[in-house]
């Protein structure tokens, strides 16, 4: 069985026991639509079992001739009538998740991520993320406890970060420092955010910015770790949050009080402060953290379309260009100080006159990141816009500065995530809009490019910021004769697949610094050797040792590296010409995976035929046996009935996980039998 069916069904399982056991309940739901052509049906079965679980139930009251009332049948036809496309276009489907889960479940399947829970006090913010520190990662509920600070302005580096050993100071003068359990731990909960001094604030953001924090003359590497910070807007004793700062945040959810329904089902819960809970009942282990890690690995390797990646751009590039300057480097002028009076760019349609800061490379990275997340964590094999689009809100709106006569008037009234997710809509529709630009980019970076492209994008750049300030120069860069004739020995090398070509071409480029487009072409080539010798391979540790020496013996320079891939948990990435290797260890038990890929030139082609030869993939089997993957998806009964029956609306599983509608729709009509 695919290992990574089984871990999916797993994320599936925290975020369904969550729910059923009552663990958080909040009726808010993430919401959008997902143009399926194109997707392989059996890899994305998105509502395929929602549609067997409905069409079973119909099924069941026809041939029993049962009946239900009349506005019940009226709900029921209600689509068959809608004028919503997506119930007349069977390639459209609706996604409706719950909100605030799925966003906080994405954290901690993205590597070494941040996120705000923003909300006012008694909202359950910390409460659900001791939850899912516990669920993700096998710890008690002590030990998460263990991994919280709360933060208040008298907060100081000694009780946060790490400290001297006061005995061996006094006794030997030795400095022998010790570090928090907040520095050391994986899973971080720092509750209260706003509560930290602009001094604690510094501390925080080294560790987010660098991944390591340093106390006296020693340095902690936090390379791996799950980070939710809770913040309280307003209130006694809170600071303000500096751009930077906020920006190291990769993502926030906002999160508004219960609803009435969600007050009655909490209400209708057990007291837990009287009768306390089963802790391995209601909150189970589900994954370790050598199961994360894999995840981790897995969600990098989502592919993402050319579309997807220009739609990236262009929503940070839509937040932050402006006709007249730029707005990085602009203090006093701005949007709300009359930047925009008489620009023929000042129009409703657009974003630039809505922004005041703009927008950092981080954000980009982080919007790939996360939506990578969710198409795993749905099981699409790629990255399409829509997951981008429903993502971008909760990346973009803590770390923006709008305009306040837009924000603050109706229907937004200082709904920041409101006023983002109409922003990003009108970037959706002008990116849409843009496509025919597109293309014609990528025809001149082919070496394709014509005259009459030339003169479309000309005429566009009149009302398009993104065609004028960044479009148009770079196809003017690329409409060069050494460039044509450049990339076409490319693609003309990579379709024979002359890889010797590909690699002199490369190192032809590398040498020479004035080459027309030299970063464009490497780029290129870089592609072409990676689409052509991209290899990867799965093996437990026990097998690790014998693996990494035979590696090591062919290529000295990586040996060191390797040997201490042996010792922990790491991701390692190793170059040499021609080769490019990246190592995954999840853990050091004997059954712990160790994931490598490579690619690059023969090198790459060497390394494999190496390990093919030497390690054959039926002698080193790292895929779950039958009784594995029932063992792998065995929970004690009671977490593992209650978590099947309160799935989201909209189930994207491989066909292997855990049969959601048939399980389901069974189980219905057997009670009623019963």
């Amino acid at each position: 069985m695919n290992n990574e069916v089984i871990l999916r069904a797993k994320v599936w399982e925290i975020l369904n026991t969550i729910q059923a056991n009552q663990l958080y309940v909040h009726s808010s739901v993430l919401s959008f639509k997902i143009n399926t052509t194109g997707m392989d049906a059996e890899a994305t079965p998105v509502l395929s079992q929602n549609e067997d679980f409905i069409s079973k139930i119909r099924k069941y009251f026809k041939s029993n001739k049962l009946s239900i009332d009349e506005e019940e049948e009226e709900s029921l036809n209600a689509g068959k009538n809608s004028k919503d496309k997506s119930t007349r276009n069977p390639k459209i489907i609706t996604l409706d998740l719950p909100e605030i889960l799925t966003i906080t479940i994405l954290n901690a399947i993205v590597p070494n991520s941040g996120m705000l829970l923003i909300g006012g006090h008694g909202g359950g913010k910390s409460t659900l993320v001791k939850h899912l520190g516990r669920m993700f990662t096998g710890l008690s509920m002590s030990n998460i406890e263990e991994c919280i600070i709360r933060a208040h302005p008298q907060l100081t580096e000694e009780k946060m970060i790490a400290t001297l050993n006061i005995a061996k100071l006094m006794q030997s003068g030795e400095e022998e420092v010790l570090w928090r359990t907040f520095t050391t731990s994986f899973w971080k909960i720092l509750d209260e955010v706003n509560r930290l001094s602009p001094y604690a604030q510094n501390m925080l953001l080294s560790m987010l910015a660098e991944g390591k924090v340093k106390y006296y003359d020693k340095v902690y590497p936090t390379d791996k770790y799950v980070l939710y910070a809770t913040l309280n807007p307003g209130g006694i004793g809170t600071f303000e949050m500096s751009s930077p700062f906020l920006d190291r945040f990769s993502i926030a959810v906002y999160i508004s009080m219960p609803t009435t329904h969600d007050l009655s089902i909490i209400l209708e819960s057990k007291d837990d402060k009287l009768l306390g809970y089963d802790e391995l009942i209601q909150v189970p282990a589900i994954l370790t953290k050598e199961q994360l890690l894999s995840i981790w690995f897995l969600v990098d390797k989502i592919n993402v379309t050319p579309e997807s990646e220009n739609f990236i751009h262009s929503i940070v590039r839509e937040f932050t260009l402006c006709d007249r300057l730029d707005k990085g480097n602009s203090e006093y002028l701005t949007p709300e100080t009359g930047l925009c009076a008489g620009c023929h760019f000042n129009l409703g349609k657009l974003v630039c006159n809505k922004v005041v800061s703009i927008l950092s490379v981080r954000v980009a990275k982080d919007l790939l990141r996360y939506s990578k997340a969710l198409s795993w964590l749905l099981g699409f094999n790629e990255v399409r816009i829509e997951t981008i689009a429903a993502l971008a809100p909760y990346v973009i709106s803590h770390r923006v500065k709008f305009v306040n006569r837009e924000l603050n008037e109706k229907p937004y009234w200082g709904n920041r995530l409101k006023f983002t997710i109409d922003l990003i809509e009108k970037a959706k529709i002008r990116f849409i809009n843009r496509e025919k630009c597109y293309e014609i980019l990528n025809q001149f970076r082919e070496g394709r490019g014509t005259e009459a492209d030339w003169e479309y994008l000309k005429n566009f750049q009149a009302s398009d910021l993104i065609t004028k300030i960044d479009l148009i120069p770079l196809v003017e860069s690329l409409n060069n004769p050494d460039y044509k004739r450049t990339v076409k020995l490319i693609h003309k090398y990579r379709n024979n697949q002359n890889l010797d070509k590909l690699v002199e071409i490369n190192e032809m480029l590398q040498k020479n610094l004035t080459f027309p487009n030299r970063g464009e072409l490497i780029n290129i080539i870089g592609n072409a050797l990676r689409e052509l010798t991209y290899w990867a391979r799965d093996f437990r540790f026990q097998h690790w040792d014998v693996v990494r020496y035979t590696i090591s013996s062919n290529y000295v320079s990586f040996s060191k590296a390797l040997e201490e891939s042996t010792k922990k948990q790491s991701t390692i990435q190793l170059r040499e010409v021609d080769l490019f290797l990246e190592i995954n260890v999840t853990g050091i038990e004997p059954n712990s995976l160790v994931q490598i890929n490579c690619h690059g030139g023969r090198k790459a082609i060497t390394l494999r035929k190496l390990l093919e030869d030497n390690y054959p993939k039926e002698n080193y089997d790292v895929t779950l046996s039958n009784e594995e993957f029932v063992t792998a998806l065995s929970q004690p009964e009671t977490s593992s009935t209650i978590s099947k029956t309160n799935s989201p609306k909209t189930r994207n599983t491989e066909q292997d996980e855990l049969e959601y509608a048939d399980g389901i729709a069974d189980d219905i009509l057997n009670d009623d039998e019963d």
